[in-house]
């Protein structure tokens, strides 16, 4: 009698009153593996990722594979970086049966151009912001707040606006592929440099536009994406600070930036370095034999003390640069990816706190 008073008991405890099923944690392919880090750092184990490009490879010439349709199909957000940096994968996700949402996470920032240079030192948390790279409005913008400056100690206070996700951010990834004003879709190819994430300051709206993407797909959630967002935010804070500290010992003289590829112009214009990039804002741009000898010539009238390569870029003609102007070859960036998992460059605040460190080692005295 007892046993079957039990099993009536259990019968109806699991017919009328077991807890709701959690929700499932978003499933995120992301487009390089900068963002997949992002947002590995804001979801964590209430998110689930893909990354289309692996470790060392070049987000410049995605090569898609039969897997990478696969995991589209089954995902419920597809996050880009924008600025006309993927065109293929946004092609692919419109035409192999993606229904999720497409998240920009530059959406907000104001791009500048290959031509671009500039030294202006804005609070951190204000997206570089020269009038002559606009190419592109973006309704979402950063709301900061900042401590004096003047006192090189103090830390500037990084917040990214807490709201729903703005339209420039999330569509679906018919709707911005198919329309041909769409501003990506319509722009030429890379007339806006797309790596915005070189600066701490632009990945702060990056943040902001990853944890609302997060939010909207898992409400459930929302608590542990706001306050790992918040955390983040301080890491970048104090990144940024180190930088700046770090580039500041570099003489005047010897900031110049020689690169394989137009890949460091928001660092250089965040930390008050030159770029000096070999080829365009596309690694499948190529350097002209009068722009070469241009380069080289100006290594050897302005005493430049290295030339650097990346390490999604072919060095041989950087080496070759190098080796004509009579400088060192530094040690190898990772400006377009992060280095491979359980590495010391496995994360974008560790990647580019080494990028920084081997700039310095290399332009300093």
């Amino acid at each position: 009698m007892r046993c079957l008073l039990f099993v009536l008991l259990f019968a109806a405890t699991s017919l009328g009153f077991s807890a709701e099923p959690a929700a499932r944690p978003p499933v995120v392919v992301t487009a390089n593996t900068i963002l997949d880090d992002l947002v590995r750092q804001l979801g964590g184990d209430q998110v689930s990722t893909r990354c289309l490009i692996q470790p060392g490879a070049d987000p410049h010439s995605f090569e898609p594979r039969p897997s990478d349709v696969k995991h589209l199909v089954a995902a419920d957000l597809l996050v880009v970086n924008g600025l006309d940096l993927e065109p293929a994968i946004l092609k692919l996700a419109a035409n192999c049966g993606f229904r999720g949402t497409t998240v920009v996470a530059s959406a907000g920032i104001t791009p500048r151009s290959g031509a671009c240079e500039h030294a202006d030192h804005a609070p951190l948390g204000t997206p570089c912001s020269n009038s002559a790279c606009a190419h592109h409005d973006h309704e979402a913008e950063a709301k900061v707040h900042k401590t004096d400056q003047s006192n090189p100690s103090d830390q500037s206070d990084l917040h990214a606006p807490r709201s729903s996700l703005p339209s420039t951010c999330a569509t679906s990834a018919q709707s911005k592929i198919g329309n041909p004003k769409s501003k990506i879709a319509s722009a030429t190819p890379q007339s806006a440099d797309p790596h915005a994430w070189q600066d701490p300051r632009n990945v702060a709206l990056y943040v902001a536009n990853i944890r609302d993407a997060l939010t909207l797909a898992n409400p459930a959630a929302a608590s542990e994406y706001q306050a790992r967002a918040t955390a983040y935010l301080a890491e970048l804070s104090e990144l940024d600070h180190w930088a700046r500290e770090q580039i500041a010992t570099i003489p005047a003289t010897r900031r110049k930036l020689v690169t394989s590829h137009d890949s460091l112009g928001y660092f250089a214009a965040a930390y008050d370095l030159e770029p000096v990039p070999v080829s365009g804002l596309s690694t499948a741009a190529e350097a002209n034999a009068r722009d070469v000898a241009a380069i080289i010539d100006l290594i050897r009238h302005e005493q430049v003390p290295a030339v650097f390569f990346e390490v999604t870029s072919n060095p041989k003609l950087v080496r070759q640069i190098g080796a004509d102007a009579g400088v060192r070859l530094a040690e190898p960036l990772f400006t377009d990816s992060l280095g491979a998992p359980g590495s010391d460059t496995a994360t974008y605040l560790t990647a580019m706190r080494s990028n920084v460190s081997r700039i310095v080692a290399a332009l300093s005295p």
